[in-house]
């Protein structure tokens, strides 16, 4: 005696393999959920404010200019352009990590 063919039966085992295999094709593997921007913590930067309050006493004048910005060695930095009380355009580079003055230049536009 044959059986003869159950559609429902085979519905049913379809529908049961489609259920236990979707939630695997959806889950990330650990690799793809595991990069290295999420171990390493995030940067410390200092607020421009902070930064302004170390280089002003130093670098007297009007910002004219704030970036923040990374060095070739992808260091982050704040560049200021400060208008000195003799007209000269400072371009100071600062840390935006420490606050610690990397170099300040005089564009010297203003003519002597």
């Amino acid at each position: 005696m044959k059986k003869r063919f159950d559609s429902t039966a085979a519905l049913l085992a379809l529908t049961a393999a489609i259920l236990v295999a979707a939630p695997l094709a959806v889950t990330p593997s650990i690799a793809q959920t595991t990069s290295p921007r999420r171990t390493v913590p995030p940067e410390r930067l200092r607020p421009l404010r902070d930064i302004l309050q170390q280089v002003l006493p130093i670098f007297p004048g009007q910002v004219l200019k704030s970036e923040q910005t990374r060095e070739a060695n992808g260091q982050p930095v704040y560049r200021l352009h400060i208008l000195d009380d003799a007209g000269d355009i400072l371009v100071v580079t600062v840390d935006a990590r420490t606050a610690r003055i990397i170099s300040a230049r005089d564009t010297n536009l203003h003519s002597q």
